[in-house]
């Protein structure tokens, strides 16, 4: 009986195979079955009269900075004179970015405690966006600056701007 399992087995092994490898080599040596498609061109054929069809969209400019995840964004109406004879003048709006910062996106930031050793060097444990991580003072770690150190709160920075964490307390 265990000899006829050990012979299906194999069967179905080399089958299985079998079945890869005609499809690895189907493609180098056996001729398609749906034709390759391919534009001919008659040698009269003028390349200038030859259209192609572009595809076009709109391009708006990026109102976020990627980098320090702020918002930019500062629209001007200026006027624009016409070179023509009768020297109209329309109003064209004009998107400009400037430094004008509008929101900062800060991490998620939980204050879980400190630990303060013999020496007076004090550790606090924080989980920025979902990382926990140990940090010293004047230390960064993904782009978090911790400044200040307390026994309920600590004071961070991100981007050049502070906010004061309170400590997370768990009540399960």
């Amino acid at each position: 009986m265990k000899k006829k399992i050990n012979v299906i087995l194999i069967i179905v092994v080399i089958a299985l195979w079998g079945g890869i490898g005609y499809r690895f080599l189907s493609n180098y040596f056996f001729t398609p079955d749906q034709p390759v498609l391919s534009t001919n061109f008659d040698s009269n054929t003028d390349i200038d009269n030859i259209f192609v069809q572009r595809d076009t969209f709109v391009m708006e400019p990026i109102k976020r900075d990627p980098f320090l995840n702020k918002i930019k964004s500062d629209s001007k109406s200026i006027l624009v004179r016409n070179n023509s004879t009768n020297n109209t003048v329309k109003p064209k709006q004009v998107v400009t970015h400037s430094s004008t910062e509008i929101k900062t996106y800060w991490p998620k930031i939980e204050y879980y405690g400190y630990i303060k050793s013999g020496d007076n060097k004090e550790l606090v444990l924080l989980n920025i966006n979902g990382f926990v991580k140990k940090m010293h003072v004047g230390e960064n770690g993904s782009g978090v600056t911790v400044n200040k150190i307390s026994r309920d709160s600590i004071e961070v920075s991100f981007n050049k701007e502070n906010k004061v964490i309170i400590r997370h307390s768990r009540l399960n």
